[in-house]
């Protein structure tokens, strides 16, 4: 399971010193959301296709100027994160299997959005 807080996609952890940084890195931060991907068990792949859409969807979001229509970006992030995974798979081959589960939510003007894969 990777997760994307306030831009810095992690591993699970229970490390303090780690979440000391999420913390710091959340006050500074001008976006607030978070990214949750977990791998699709049995799946040869399932990590790596787990963090390539936390990255993905991470980026997408990061590099938006101005995020306007909140549901319409995160859906398009989610579709952008999608071709990242696939694309990965493509290049490793036919018997490539790999996929993660994915949930977003984003702050904007008190609002709550979320959208879940």
């Amino acid at each position: 399971m990777f997760t994307a807080k306030y831009g810095v996609c992690l591993p699970p952890s229970d490390d303090i010193e780690l979440l000391r940084r999420i913390y710091k890195t959340a006050k500074q931060a001008d976006r607030n959301f978070i990214v949750v991907c977990d791998d699709i068990g049995g799946a040869s792949f399932g990590k790596e296709a787990a963090q390539i859409a936390c990255e993905a969807l991470k980026s997408f979001l990061m590099t938006e100027d101005e995020i306007y229509d909140v549901p319409e970006a995160l859906l398009q992030a989610v579709r952008y994160a999608n071709s990242e995974v696939i694309a990965f798979m493509t290049k490793r081959g036919g018997r490539t299997v790999g996929g993660t589960k994915l949930i977003a939510a984003l702050i904007k003007n008190d609002m709550l959005y979320w959208i879940s894969v």
